[in-house]
């Protein structure tokens, strides 16, 4: 398994000297991945007020910063809650950091559950699961053609170009999420699957998964899983039963997080983490 760490958003504080040693020292120790929560919104007013005192930094323009400082570790949004988004701009946007940083940009994508941010920022949250399919396609065709075309219900674009081209064509596209909706659109479209299961629902929803892909046509193998551990209020033994988990199931990645650290302590202990399970990086 790829074993990456989750840039502390809600710690690292507001100071750019910190946000770019983290990025640095997380290469430098060497893992494989970096991974960025996402709100657009991160406190609405009478929903999570607490929040409000909390930094969360934005996704792309942090993973463009970190790309500028890093040379090899892979930069993972995780997730756009894409239909609060323009489609088209996140395909701009992730194109000129992936372009920019030598092919290292993979994008997770989810429909998101709080009904105050869609409302705050004006985006359909009924038709939020139809949408994103819509989105995720659009942003393919533009990645992957010189002149896109796509015709939706919610999208309509004849012969748009991005005007630059990603190394990667197209971007790898994870979903995240757990409800049976999502686990059937991973497994008929998506690149992976950023997984929110207890660790007793793996083995169910990955079936659900690689069911899906073979209904489709695709070989479920080809479908990248990525488990993620909390560190905090666990022993080693206990992180070890996690990590034997993914394995079970034949996850690829791993994300590990401790919200409670500060950032230098959360390297740390994500190095004690990989010794202690015995995981490479």
């Amino acid at each position: 398994m790829k074993v990456g760490i989750q840039f502390p958003s809600s710690t690292i504080g507001q100071n750019p000297v910190d946000v770019r040693a983290f990025a640095i020292d997380t290469e430098r120790v060497g893992f494989h991945h970096l991974s960025y929560g996402e709100h657009i919104l991160w406190a609405v007013k009478g929903e999570g007020d607490a929040r409000a005192n909390h930094t969360y930094h934005d996704v792309l323009t942090t993973m463009a910063y970190h790309a500028a400082v890093t040379t090899k570790i892979e930069l993972f949004a995780a997730i756009f809650v894409l239909p609060q988004r323009q489609a088209q701009i996140v395909a701009k946007q992730c194109a000129q950091v992936d372009l920019l940083s030598g092919g290292r940009v993979r994008a997770g994508v989810g429909v998101g559950s709080l009904t105050s941010e869609y409302d705050a920022l004006g985006a359909d949250f009924r038709h939020r699961g139809k949408i994103i399919e819509e989105q995720i396609a659009l942003m393919r065709a533009l990645w992957t053609n010189d002149w896109a075309e796509y015709h939706g219900t919610y999208h309509d674009i004849v012969g748009a170009s991005l005007g630059i081209k990603p190394i990667q064509r197209p971007i790898p596209v994870w979903l995240g999420g757990g409800s049976d909706a999502v686990l059937e659109r991973v497994g008929r479209i998506g690149d992976g699957w950023l997984a929110t299961a207890r660790a007793e629902d793996l083995e169910h929803r990955v079936s659900k998964i690689r069911a899906a892909a073979v209904k489709a046509g695709r070989n479920p193998v080809d479908i990248g899983i990525q488990g993620r551990i909390f560190l905090e209020g666990k022993t080693p033994n206990q992180w070890r039963e996690e990590v034997a988990r993914w394995q079970s199931i034949n996850a690829t990645h791993i994300d590990i997080r401790d919200g409670g650290l500060q950032p230098t302590a959360h390297i740390e202990k994500a190095l004690r983490f990989t010794h202690e399970t015995g995981l490479t990086l």
